[in-house]
Formats: C-alpha cells, structure tokens, sequence
C-alpha cells in the first residue's frame, strides 16, 4: 500500500509539473505575442525599414543602369564608337560660344572638367566603375547620404547626358488622350508583339482571347487613372494603392524587356509601405532598432509646445534664409560673380558659406536641414510646374525634361501602340551584290528578332541599348538614324568593339565582308498550334523591301568623314 501510495504521489507531482509547465509556456506565449503586439504597434507609422528597402531597391536598380554601362560605353560612346562622345562635346563646344557656363547648361557632365579628346574611354569606364562602387556599397549596408547620391546621380548623369540617342497618372492620361485603341481597349491586341524586345512570356500573352487584353486594358486605367488617388487617403488605402502598382509594373516586368524603367517605377511606391507591413522582411535586430528609433522619434514628438515652438523657428529662419539668398543665387549665375561678400549687415547669408562663421551645434543642425528640406522643396515644387502644365495639356509630351539637370521630367510611355512589328535585318557577302545568286551572311543581335527559329530572350532589367535603338529604327528610315552607317562600316571591318554588341557575327575569325546590306521585314508571332510554330518557329517574317543600299567602305568614306567619326580599320 506504501508503495502504491508513493507512485500515486510522484504521478500526482508530475501532472501538476506538467501542468505548471503548460501555464508557463501559455504565459511565455501569450508575453511574446503581446511584445510582438507591441513591436508592431511601435512600428506602425514609422519608415526606418522602408527606407532601408527603398535604399537598397534603388541602389540595385543603380548597379544595373552602371553595368550596362561599363560594358557597352566603349563601343557606343567611347572615342570609336558609334557615336563618340568626345565629336559630341566638341560639337557643344562649336555651337554654344565660349563660355564655360553654356557647355554646361547644353549637357551637364564631369566630362567638362578632363581632357575627354584624349581619355573618353578612360572616364568613361571609370565613372562606370565608381558608380558600381558606390551602389554595390549602398545596396550592402542599407543606408547612404546625401554625398553619396549625390555623387550616384552626378556619375549617372555625366553619362545620360552625353548618351545622345542611347539614352504614373501621366501615363494613363497620354493613353486615353493618344492612340484610339486604349479607349476601345484593343491596345493589348498589339503590344505584346509590337513592344521594343519582346520576352518568351509576351509569345503567349499575345495568344490570349481578346476579352483578355480588353480586360488588361481596363485594368490598366484603373491602375493609372483610380490608384493613384488612394495614396491621399488613410493608411490601410495607401498600403493597397502602393500594393496594386507594385503588382501592376511586377507584371509588365514579366511581360516583356523593358530594361529597369518599371523597376523604377516600383520604388515611390514602396513608400506607401510603413515599418509594420514590411517588418517580415527584415531580421528580430533590425525591427528591434527601427522601434527604438520611432519610440524616440515619437516621444520627441509628444513634446508638442516645443515641437511647435521649434518648427515655427525654422520656417521663420528658412524663410529668412530664402529672402537672403536671392542676392546670392543672382550673383552665383552672374558671369561677374563676386566672392567673399556678404549681402547684409548680419552676414547671415554669403557667398562662401550659407551661414557664414556660425558653428553648427546639434540644435542648429535641425535648423540646417529643416531650411535645406525647404529649399529643396520649393526648388522641385517650382520646377514641377512646367510638368503639371504639360500634365494637363491635350498636346502632353512624353518622357521630355524641362531643365538640364533632369532634376523633374514627364513620363507616359506606349501613348501610341504600333500596331504591326518590322525589323531591320543586316547581312554581309563576299560575293558580287549584283548577283541573284549572291550568298548574303544574317548578322544576330543579342536580343531583338532576328531568325525566326531564335527563343526570344529574359534580360530585365538588363538592357541592350543597341538592339533598343534598333526597334525605333524600323519604323522610321536610316537618313534620320545615320548612326547605322557608321555601324554598316563597323560590320565592314569586323570591327572588335561594335561585335561586343551583337550575339552573331558571320564572319567571325574570316574576313570581313565585301559589302553590307540592311533589309526591311515585317515579323508577326506564330500562332501556337500552327505548322510554323511545330518547326520551332517563334516568328514569321515577310520582306517589306530594302533598308539601307547596298555599300562598301569605299563608299561610305566621304560620309564618315562629314559625320567627323574616324574610318574603320580592319583588325
């Protein structure tokens, strides 16, 4: 009985063990759901995170545009490309007096500042190289400064801005005001075929019912027309709206190449995203730090008559600031721009520093960059004002600046929908050309159609600006893109540089070809199901007629000349 006794009691102590033990852990739980709570509620509203994603999205998008970059300068823009940049800038030099000041407002680009008629292709790649720097760094740690994307956009844009050709709601407006197939919802009959490099993906998109591109249509307006108002109202609809856009450009990613534009397009609306929607993307220590950041943030703000008292300060000395520094900006743009000088008696605002001698104390380091948040405002603000009007007008112009820094600019792309696709097709042939029975050699670019049987290629946000340029030249004729005769030349070299450009290069390792040629074609996709299409064929291609004429080096020599480009020289 003893014993029995003993093993009712230990069983006993071991249930209530057991039960203890499942009270505690409820507890445990019930605590880390309330810390979770609380973490979440603490998050709610802050952007730390966000602009951690944001940063990172952006620098990506940065390492990309400055890949392309260094691997395609060269042979583009490089003192033997296609279209130098240093013939460029010498022609801006010709034509915009002597004056340093009118280089610069004709293209702004560090480029003004070296010797670019010796060393192009050297600042060229070394810009490249430094922007991959700068935004491999960023993308890293999650975090920049202003000097550091300024000196991103400064990189970016000394080659934008030299690239001559290579180079939301405004895109719904320019759809309904242009092409008469968005308001009749037959645009997506088309573009999936006819868009600049079409991917595998667009081959069956293209397929599809046609109450499924009239439905791709509408959803279109609604995404560019009806989100974009609910960035104005609550939280919750802000958080959809940036949701509908990022799904809506994601799918245009996948439909088709359209190099990092709507990669770009993605990143104002991840600011619609606070620290709680985001927070699952992001480690127990870095959520854990973005609280303490806006708790700290919030409990400053909860000072509220200091906070007021504060902010009518600052507005009242970025005002004054604002007032003060008109003399200035007049003497900085002045060609007898004055140094050293103070416009009032205080000396609050000079020519050498925004605040003269004051030392910046912690305090005052709100105040600067409160009064710089202002300036910079009401600098966008104003040079935003060209960009309503054109928003606004029934003549609105697509993707156009309205400065030469680019600082604000208009995008609507696809306003008109090419409604067939033609190509331009490059051969070469050693024999006569004159001949009907003249074997002519096809030239194979990376990505835009060429042989039917070729699978269309997956590159976004990667970007072939050649093959990009050439899509625009089939629907309009070499004379107005004399740039293709200086790539006629190239081929008629075997030129090292320009093959860098292409996928296929018939007389690789043989000698060049005699003459070149380009033909016109009109290309449709095959329809799935069809004979074309059990033969591998992605396309089909009809001749429309003759592109560029016949030519040979001899007879482009005078040409090149008068363009001021160097003649080819056979390697």
């Amino acid at each position: 009985m003893a014993s029995e006794n003993i093993v009712r009691q230990r069983k006993k102590k071991e249930f209530k063990d057991e039960q203890d033990d499942k009270a505690d852990e409820l507890k445990d739980n019930a605590l880390h759901n309330d810390n979770i709570k609380k973490t979440e509620g603490h998050l709610a509203g802050g952007y730390w995170l966000t602009r951690i994603l944001l940063l990172r999205f952006l620098a990506f998008i940065q390492f990309t545009a400055f890949l392309v970059a260094l691997n395609q300068n060269r042979a583009l823009l490089g003192k033997n490309g296609l279209l130098p940049a240093d013939s460029y800038l010498k022609r801006i030099k010709e034509h915009s007096k002597s004056t340093q000041t009118n280089h610069w407002s004709h293209a702004v680009t560090l480029l003004w500042l070296v010797d670019y008629e010796t060393d192009i292709d050297y600042w060229l790649d070394l810009f490249a190289y430094a922007g991959l720097a700068l935004s491999s760094f960023v993308f890293i740690i999650g975090g920049a400064n202003v000097f550091i994307m300024l000196t991103i956009w400064i990189l970016y844009h000394s080659i934008v801005n030299i690239g001559q050709r290579w180079i939301m709601i405004g895109a719904g407006l320019i759809k309904i005001r242009g092409d008469q197939c968005w308001r009749d919802l037959t645009c997506m009959n088309y573009h999936y075929q006819t868009q600049p490099v079409p991917n595998p993906i667009a081959y069956y998109m293209h397929q599809e019912p046609e109450i499924m591109h009239k439905a791709e249509t509408m959803v279109n307006h609604f995404v560019e027309l009806v989100v974009p108002f609910m960035l104005f109202l609550n939280r919750r609809l802000v958080i959809v709206g940036g949701f509908f856009q990022i799904l809506f450009q994601l799918l245009i990613i996948i439909s088709g190449n359209l190099s990092f534009l709507n990669w770009l397009t993605i990143i104002p609306s991840l600011a619609c995203f606070d620290d709680t929607s985001i927070s699952w993307m992001f480690t127990t220590s870095s959520k854990n730090k973005a609280k303490e950041l806006e708790i700290k943030r919030r409990v400053d703000k909860q000072q509220s008559w200091f906070s007021i008292v504060r902010k009518l300060f600052n507005f009242s000395v970025g005002g004054l600031i604002l007032f003060l520094s008109i003399p200035i900006v007049s003497n900085l743009i002045s060609e007898n721009q004055i140094m050293n000088t103070s416009f009032d008696p205080l000396q609050i605002v000079n020519t050498y520093g925004a605040f003269g001698r004051q030392c910046l104390t912690d305090k005052s380091t709100i105040t600067v960059r409160t009064v710089w948040n202002l300036c910079f405002g009401g600098l966008i603000a104003y040079l935003s004002l060209p960009v309503v009007k054109n928003l606004l007008s029934s003549r609105q112009a697509m993707n156009t600046s309205f400065d030469s820094l680019r600082l604000v600019n208009t995008y609507g792309a696809f306003g008109s929908i090419t409604k067939e696709r033609t190509e331009v097709v490059f051969e070469g042939t050693y024999d006569d050309p004159t001949l009907p029975n003249a074997k002519w050699l096809e030239y194979e670019f990376n990505c835009k159609p060429g042989d039917v049987k070729r699978k269309p290629c997956l590159i976004s946000p990667y970007h072939y600006r050649l093959d990009w340029l050439m899509w625009f030249a089939a629907f309009q004729n070499y004379q107005y893109n004399n740039w293709l005769v200086h790539l006629a030349g190239k081929f008629l070299v075997n030129d090292e540089l320009t093959m860098s450009l292409i996928a296929h290069n018939p007389f690789d390792k043989k000698p060049p070809p005699k003459f070149v040629r380009a033909l016109h074609y009109r290309y449709t996709f095959t329809p799935i199901g069809s004979e074309d299409y059990k033969l591998g064929k992605w396309w089909n291609r009809k001749r429309i007629g003759e592109y560029l004429p016949i030519i040979n080096l001899d007879s482009i020599r005078p040409y090149l000349r008068s363009q001021g480009w160097h003649i080819p020289k056979q390697h």
